[in-house]
């Protein structure tokens, strides 16, 4: 590998562990923590129209709430079952 390359790898490497240091630890309940739906008024999740999908989109928690609620992928012993 080219010195260069090598130079490259070490700064990156580098920058991950300074901005690794940076940020708090993650807590267990934080990163399993199911979405939770707080900004609703009483509506479903599987109610909401798109355009409050696409407004809330930037929220971790939003995308997860509708990964959880539209997304099915096919059983893999029974292809016309659909799994959540």
């Amino acid at each position: 590998m080219p010195a260069t390359r090598k130079r490259a790898a070490k700064q990156t490497a580098k920058c991950a562990r300074k901005l690794a240091e940076k940020r708090p630890p993650a807590q267990a309940g934080q990163i399993l923590k199911p979405a939770s739906n707080s900004r609703d008024d009483g509506i479903e999740p599987k109610d909401r129209p798109l355009s409050w999908w696409r407004e809330h989109w930037s929220d971790t928690a939003i995308r997860r709430l509708f990964l959880e609620t539209f997304i099915y992928v096919r059983n893999a012993f029974d292809q016309n079952k659909l799994v959540p």
